[in-house]
């Protein structure tokens, strides 16, 4: 489908932030996405578009090096995405846009309020250090999977480093637990992070080394849940189920518990290596079964964690019954076999039905309203195939 629109005229400050997909191709199993960026300015041109010149300069504020950027437009005779020159406009980019899975607006520095979000989709992602390559699947992911909830693990960075990426990628609110204040110390600065969006009405609890603990307002009727992103170190001696025990009995409330337990649940979860001790698995069991949880079934790959020719099931979402009586239908995503990090990304949405994908008219309608002029700047710095992951 396309999309055409005109800009209002007028003078306002904005930030937008948007990104798109292009279109499944047909008799392929992968989505081809493009990564945008992020930038505020006033508005001196009217209804003019900016040049590149002033795009560069702009870019090169915000840090991106102008030489790391190419400027695509989708080409309105041939509808494939092209570079274009520097004796263009901006204007060609906007001439047709593809479906839209992100667009957030700003008005001088304060974001629009936003409704309770009734469905929350999480996603949380062993990711074994946050290094550039990280980040930029991380800002992919986003924009594939629209999360209003992320939990890291294993960030291995300070919380201030934290805390910018979480802004870059549109989440304000932000909770992490480092393990270690020598960051440069990698296994015992292990830490974990909790970013989410304002939407996403979360209350912290608790956090320590194995877990981040939350209260959330959310479901059909605006129901109060717990929301735990769990993690169980992988050297033995760091690891205890007995922090998931405890945690059961602290609050009671229908419960979501997620993350990378570093334990499996049957001997089918395991591929490769030294078989796994029947007690250590039994254990496991004992615990979730005390702690009344249930494993989420899930589509995708059947291992998440893959390393010199061993494959596990480590990472999961877990839920009570009353849980369940609230979401009824949800979905859990294994996203991907081809990723960074030896784990694989999760998604977890609570309502697993398909959603639709938002477009431009989602914007452009408040916009009329407000009678806004705004710009559209995409910084596109890399290109990169995802496998579609029936969302």
């Amino acid at each position: 489908m396309k999309y055409s629109f005109r800009l209002p005229p007028g003078n306002y400050r904005y930030t937008l932030k948007i990104f798109y997909g292009g279109e499944l191709k047909e008799g392929e199993n992968f989505y081809r996405y493009y990564v945008g960026g992020e930038v505020t300015w006033v508005d001196e041109l009217d209804s003019n578009m900016a040049n590149l010149t002033e795009l560069n300069n702009i870019a090169s504020e915000l840090g991106y090096q102008t030489t790391e950027i190419n400027y695509l437009y989708r080409s309105p005779t041939s509808g494939n995405l092209v570079k274009i020159t520097a004796d263009q406009h901006v204007t060609n980019m906007i001439e047709e846009l593809p479906i839209s899975r992100e667009l957030e607006l700003y008005i001088d520095g304060v974001r629009e309020e936003e409704e309770p979000e009734e469905y929350p989709i999480i996603l949380f992602w062993n990711c074994r250090g946050l290094n550039d390559a990280v980040k930029l699947m991380l800002r992919v992911l986003v924009s594939v999977h629209g999360p209003t909830i992320i939990f890291l693990i294993e960030t291995r960075l300070s919380s201030a480093v934290i805390k910018e990426l979480s802004s870059s990628l549109g989440f304000r609110n932000i909770r992490d637990s480092p393990t270690s204040r020598n960051v440069d110390d990698i296994d015992n600065c292990v830490g974990l992070a909790m970013l989410w969006k304002t939407k996403a009405k979360l209350h912290f609890l608790d956090k320590t080394s194995n877990y981040l603990d939350f209260i959330v307002n959310a479901g059909p009727n605006n129901e109060k849940w717990r929301l735990t992103g769990f993690y169980g170190h992988p050297k033995l001696k760091e690891r205890s189920l007995e922090w998931l025990q405890n945690l059961s009995k602290n609050i009671d409330l229908p419960w979501l518990c997620f993350g990378d337990f570093n334990e499996i649940l049957d001997h089918e979860e395991k591929r490769g290596g030294r078989k796994k001790a029947n007690l250590k698995i039994l254990a496991f069991k004992n615990v979730i079964k005390g702690c009344d949880l249930h494993d989420l079934p899930f589509k995708g790959r059947r291992f998440t964690w893959a390393n010199n020719g061993i494959k596990e099931r480590l990472d999961r979402g877990l839920v009570s019954s009353t849980w369940k009586d609230i979401f009824p239908s949800p979905g859990v995503f294994h996203c991907t076999d081809k990723t960074i990090s030896d784990h694989l990304p999760i998604v977890i949405k609570t309502d697993g039905r398909k959603q639709k994908l938002r477009n431009i008219e989602t914007l452009y309608a408040p916009m009329r309203r407000w009678r806004m002029c705004f710009h559209l700047l995409i910084s596109w710095k890399m290109c990169i195939m995802i496998r579609n992951v029936s969302l």
